[in-house]
């Protein structure tokens, strides 16, 4: 018998069947789908390994690095303008409305009827509330021990001081001033980072930084300057103190942010801030004379008290989670342009030659600054913590 050489002679590939290509597969036996595998389609067939993987989303044919992620925002959302979702940037534009109106609405409150101190512990007083409401009806988070001393620092840097400067802010300085040093928040957020070297800078950083402080200075000048200011020097003051804690909050707990939900530690945040700042805060609630306000001053005390504690942080958090900061700070800007319409319809304030350039110089040192962001989102070469 003529010895079996079969397993040695080499011969064409044969299909998952043992029939050669070109074969007729006997009865039963379902031919090899050659082209499936040629073309890594989803026939069940594995992709030939010479093949190239199909590229990440970003720009076409290139993956996206993790810097542009960072600017683009979370995954799965998209700034572009082919199939926007109108509800975050509504979400953002009604957030950005809401501040835009407080600061007038601070003005017409404080301190004529209501002290700062007071305007706090009743804002802060109901948004612990909802923040117990909060905990009822959301699933609650656990909060490791060891970052309670965290949070404790957070209610006090955003929850008490930022707040509380904020309206004594505008118990003495105009809306419109007031307004313009707080859309400073990106510059400083910005200085932080490269002072504490989770930033570098670039040209478009750099000469967007150099505008918005010298809008910030500009103000600061003139208001110390100008005789007819009046007290609007030391609102300014407060002013700044108020943008500073907003941008440390945003550099220093960045990591606490990123850790928790943002419905975790807003509820936190705000039940300590009450806490810490009831005993100093409640008499002089009670020495407020409500009495004495004219309808129209209560119905801003209870707008100034319920909304922008609460529905706004909600709403930026919102967006803010379905696209990129860019983008949200971009709609930031509606907060100065209301502002300043609101003052010049309600007589709150007086639009000056110099509130215009040093507004003007704020918002293009803000957009110079978010464009350095996109494009080192580009070309990765900054470094992101």
């Amino acid at each position: 018998m003529a010895p079996d050489t079969s397993s040695h002679i080499a011969g064409p590939p044969t299909a998952p069947g043992g029939t050669p290509p070109g074969v007729p597969a006997p009865a039963g036996v379902s031919p090899a789908p050659d082209a499936a595998v040629a073309s890594g389609s989803d026939t069940g067939a594995p992709a030939r390994p010479d093949m190239t993987p199909a590229p990440l989303p970003g720009s076409p044919g290139k993956p996206l690095s993790d810097a542009a992620a960072l600017i683009r925002g979370p995954s799965g959302t998209r700034d572009e303008s082919d199939g926007i979702d109108i509800s975050p940037h509504m979400a953002l534009l009604t957030c950005n409305l809401i501040w835009g109106l407080n600061y007038t609405i601070y003005t017409i409150i404080m301190p004529a009827y209501v002290r700062p101190i007071a305007m706090l512990t009743v804002a802060l007083g109901i948004a612990a509330l909802c923040s117990l409401g909060a905990m009822i009806f959301t699933r609650n988070e656990r909060i490791d021990r060891k970052d309670f001393l965290g949070l404790v620092m957070a209610a006090v840097s955003i929850g008490i001081l930022r707040k509380f400067f904020l309206m004594q802010g505008m118990s003495h300085t105009g809306a419109i001033d007031g307004a313009a040093i707080a859309t400073v928040s990106p510059i400083l957020v910005l200085m932080m980072s490269v002072w504490l070297g989770r930033e570098d800078y670039n040209v478009w950083k750099m000469v967007g930084t150099l505008l918005g402080v010298c809008g910030a200075v500009l103000i600061m000048i003139v208001s110390f300057t100008d005789p007819d200011s009046g007290d609007h020097a030391l609102g300014n003051v407060y002013m700044v103190i108020s943008t500073l804690c907003t941008s440390f909050y945003m550099v220093w707990f960045k990591l606490l942010i990123r850790k928790y939900r943002p419905i975790t530690l807003i509820k936190w945040i705000y039940l300590i801030a009450f806490v810490l700042v009831a005993p100093v805060g409640i008499e002089p609630v009670l020495h407020t004379d409500f009495t004495a306000m004219p309808p129209e001053v209560w119905y801003a005390f209870i707008f100034a008290a319920v909304v922008p504690t609460v529905v706004p942080n909600y709403l930026l958090l919102y967006g803010l989670h379905r696209v990129g900061p860019a983008t949200g700070v971009t709609f930031s800007y509606v907060q100065s342009l209301l502002t300043i319409l609101l003052a010049v319809l309600y007589h709150t304030d007086i639009l000056r030659p110099y509130r215009i350039v040093a507004t003007l110089l704020i918002i293009g040192g803000v957009w110079l600054v978010m464009r350095g962001y996109r494009d080192a989102a580009r070309s990765p070469v900054q470094h992101f913590e």
